[in-house]
């Protein structure tokens, strides 16, 4: 984390859910806080379509390589039982836990993003989506969990408004 962060800091968060009628500027503000308190090189948001097992990227900063609608299943994979089911928040540091948790993990390997830094969007009991930043190694620690999940309750009406 590169500096502490007060209640202040979420103040962006809270204007946007409060003046927002589409997902957009929510999806935003959450992406220039974590931008500014934690650092990444992707971020994307994705909802959780339980039915089909998956997970949908609504929200990506880089859509030329990550586009919105992008879909993977990720339902029944031992990430998904910590993620999805467990509702727990993931940090992976290294090409091994990147294997271990991403079907796709070679190209994030290729672009440097080593660390991997998931939280559950957690909606009555169940996880509706998931906020996901990456960088390089060892960018991300525990001590970032907090804020990471307390951001990621901001994309709740976001995720809900979503078609």
């Amino acid at each position: 984390m590169a500096k502490p962060i007060g209640t202040s800091d979420y103040e962006p968060l809270v204007a946007a859910c409060a003046g927002a009628t589409s997902p957009g500027p929510i999806y935003d503000a959450v992406g220039a806080f974590c931008a500014a308190h934690f650092g990444y090189k992707l971020l994307t948001i994705l909802r959780y379509l339980p039915a089909s097992k998956e997970i949908e990227r609504v929200y990506s900063t880089n859509l030329d390589i990550y586009p919105r609608g992008g879909r993977k299943p990720m339902g029944d994979t031992p990430w998904g039982d910590v993620v999805l089911k467990a509702g727990k928040s993931w940090l992976g540091n290294g090409e091994a836990d990147m294997r271990w948790a991403y079907p796709d993990a070679a190209l994030s390997l290729s672009m440097g993003r080593e660390a991997s830094f998931c939280t559950p969007v957690r909606f009555a009991g169940a996880t509706i989506g998931l906020l996901n930043i990456s960088a390089e190694r060892d960018r991300y620690s525990f001590d970032d969990a907090p804020h990471l999940r307390l951001a990621s309750v901001f994309l709740v009406s976001a995720l809900l408004m979503e078609p």
